[in-house]
């Protein structure tokens, strides 16, 4: 046992404690009530305290003021310490205690104007009055309240008020995030639950989750709970237990509530799980912290670019690209803009820094890089309102040559690669036909037929990528409309072929300098070198492209939104300030969905991915940065930001990945499709295994 006053040796919980005690405690939900689960979280964060006071574990209750633990398990105290005749004596009272009247022993907290003492009250210590409370949906979490009137104590530790020592800190950010992973476990037995509910109630004719709205609605909770699931678990990024909480505790009564309306009048009977889930869903967003205090501490904390990867050669990566962008594109980015126009010197200066061929591999002449390293490219670049130089430069570096190296034959490689990385060349991808979008399985209607040893390509292409500057393009065409998506080829077309036009360079509202074409091929007739990779198996290759493609735009989403709250804090920082609950709610967001996005983009080398997850994150940053923008720009004056006008660029730009590789509403469908699999409604569509059968290989 420590003498009194002194303070133990502590260690730092690490993440993988925190990770280890969650699913522990996660897995226990399985057996035991959340009541019960909720109470053994709270007897290993009550067995440290006391380990800390008195080295050694005792059947005592922890009672931690609100405003020293974020309001971590509810506990209010209000005590002042005194000394009469030559014995130390406290008074006050602390509500909402967890434990039950039999305890030994009261860990409490007081707090002065100069510092605050951990002390220890016997429970047989006259003037101690505990009283049992009601726990509202937590029964087997006992509550009660106490009185103290000049009751002696112990002394412990003490430290300056206000400023937790990393131990208590480390202990109590621990404990908030197993509590998140409890709730975030409850909300998914929730959405489980309410989708099976919805699949079998009958709805006017059809069935409940045939109503897009719903099936939507789930979705969105669905996601909300998965992106704060992964983050929790993974910890990518400078995301704090307070920004968990926060999102959390707003989370789990709103799934609730939506949860309960979707069963309708059966969401009070007691035969329904739901009725339980919504019985203890507001006492269990009680127990992780006061939203208040959250908000105090994420507005307090301010705001810190999340761009540090603890990965030198990528940090060193990073100030390579700063430095060019800051040199290159910064001083004229805006000329271009107004000019509508990317001079082909861009392209240019890309290639010799090196950035054209950041992709391909070094056998090829690139660089060889990660997915990681075009998320720290795309950071840098959009440091600046320049999003058209990025997306130029991605249908180039991510799309076109990656695909010419992956399936262009020696003769491709020589004729549009290599010239490609040297700055020679520029291209696009023609893959969007004017009547459709997304669904490329239907929507894609230019034709290509056989004629002899040649091709010839009928059809449109609408809203392509730098097609009105190219000297070439990689176009999707349809090779045998009998054969759905496995009828469906890559061909290489110079802009030069007979046949080929821009019928029209698009003025659009966003991306101003970056070119986009209507495009129209008649008889356009071109060579069978001109096939890129198999007959037939165009769709395989494109739809492969189209999760990288997705990613990063949710990459470029959430940089903007982290720029734009940069941006906000420095320049309007008074006026986000006196709207604390919304601003601390927007870092919040930002910070998770960020390192969720992260996350992603560095388990896309190894595959492990699916394409909810992608599809999940391809909505979920634009919407977000979509939402901080309307949030910035409420809290302006007209000019909003002079010196760099990021902003009003941002606010058009957004518009794009929210678009491009699938619209947010197609992306929730696909997620929401996911969760579907089992329930007896539908499966997502699997990209189909290519079988190059005779009549499919190449001649």
């Amino acid at each position: 046992m420590i003498t009194e006053g002194e303070t133990m040796p502590h260690t730092p919980l690490d993440a993988d404690e925190t990770l280890d005690a969650a699913r522990r405690f996660r897995d226990q939900l399985e057996t035991r009530g959340v009541g019960a689960v909720v109470a053994g979280v709270f007897a290993e964060f009550r067995r440290a305290i006391s380990e800390q006071l008195l080295g050694a574990t005792a059947n005592a209750t922890v009672a931690l003021d609100a405003e020293l633990t974020g309001g971590l398990f509810g506990t209010t105290v209000t005590a002042a310490l005194s000394e009469r005749t030559g014995r130390r004596r406290v008074s006050g009272h602390a509500h909402r205690i967890p434990g039950t009247p039999d305890c030994e022993a009261i860990h409490l907290a007081v707090t002065d104007a100069e510092r605050t003492t951990l002390i220890t009250i016997g429970t047989d210590e006259p003037g101690l009055r505990l009283t049992p409370v009601e726990t509202g949906g937590l029964a087997e979490f006992p509550l009660m309240d106490a009185v103290f009137d000049n009751c002696g104590y112990t002394e412990g530790p003490a430290f300056e008020a206000n400023r937790r020592p990393e131990w208590l800190t480390a202990l109590i950010d621990h404990t908030r995030l197993v509590l998140c992973g409890v709730a975030l476990d409850c909300v998914d037995r929730m959405v489980r639950e309410t989708l099976d509910h919805s699949v079998r109630r009958p709805m006017g004719g059809a069935r409940l989750i045939d109503q897009q709205a719903v099936r939507h609605r789930l979705g969105d909770i669905a996601g909300r709970r998965q992106v704060l699931d992964t983050v929790a678990r993974r910890r990518p990024g400078p995301v704090s237990a307070a920004h968990l909480a926060l999102l959390t505790t707003a989370l789990l009564p709103e799934a609730m509530n939506d949860c309960a309306q979707f069963h309708g009048g059966r969401g009070i009977l007691w035969q329904y799980p739901i009725a339980a889930h919504y019985h203890r869903a507001l006492g269990l967003t009680a127990l992780i912290g006061r939203r208040d205090l959250l908000v105090r501490q994420i507005v307090s904390e301010r705001y810190a670019e999340p761009d540090s990867t603890c990965d030198p050669e990528l940090e060193q990566f990073r100030a390579y690209v700063r430095g060019f962008v800051d040199t290159e594109i910064a001083p004229d980015h805006r000329e271009w803009e107004d000019d509508g126009e990317l001079p082909r010197s861009v392209f240019e200066g890309l290639a010799r820094a090196g950035l054209t061929g950041i992709m391909i591999p070094a056998e090829f002449g690139g660089a060889g890089a990660t997915l990681r390293h075009t998320q720290v490219l795309t950071e840098e670049f959009l440091r600046y309102p320049t999003m058209s130089v990025l997306t130029s430069l991605a249908v180039q570096s991510h799309t076109v040559l990656p695909l010419l190296a992956k399936l262009g034959t020696p003769e491709q490689r020589t004729r549009y690669l290599t010239p490609s990385l040297a700055g020679e060349l520029i291209s696009g991808i023609a893959i969007t036909d004017p009547a459709g979008g997304s669904d490329l399985v239907r929507s894609v209607q230019l034709t290509a037929r056989r004629d002899g040893d040649d091709w010839i390509l009928d059809g449109e292409k609408l809203l392509i990528t730098n097609s009105p500057i190219a000297d070439f393009l990689v176009v999707l065409a349809r090779t045998d409309p009998a054969r759905g998506p496995l009828g469906m080829t890559l061909f290489v077309v110079d802009t030069t072929t007979p046949g080929f036009e821009v019928a029209a360079t698009l003025d659009k509202a966003a991306l101003r300098s970056s070119p986009t074409g209507w495009l129209r091929f008649t008889d356009c007739r071109v060579p069978d070198a001109a096939v890129l990779g198999a007959v037939g198996d165009g769709y395989r290759q494109v739809s492969a492209m189209l999760a990288q493609e997705r990613l990063l735009a949710a990459a470029c989403s959430a940089a903007i939104a982290r720029q734009c709250l940069s941006t906000a804090w420095r320049l309007h920082g008074n006026r986000l300030s006196a709207v604390p609950d919304s601003a601390a709610e927007d870092l919040a967001q930002t910070a998770v969905v960020s390192a969720f996005v992260s996350d992603l983009v560095a388990r896309h080398r190894t595959g492990d991915l699916d394409d909810g997850e992608v599809a999940l994150a391809k909505y979920t940053a634009p919407d977000l940065a979509q939402r901080v923008i309307r949030h910035c720009a409420a809290l302006t004056d007209g000019g909003a930001f002079p010196d760099d006008d990021y902003l009003t660029a941002s606010h058009a730009d957004i518009r794009v990945p929210a678009l491009g590789a699938g619209s947010s509403e197609t992306m929730r469908e696909m997620y929401t499709a996911r969760l579907l699999v089992g329930r007896g409604l539908r499966t997502p569509h699997p990209t189909p295994e290519f079988d190059a059968g005779p009549q499919h290989r190449r001649n």
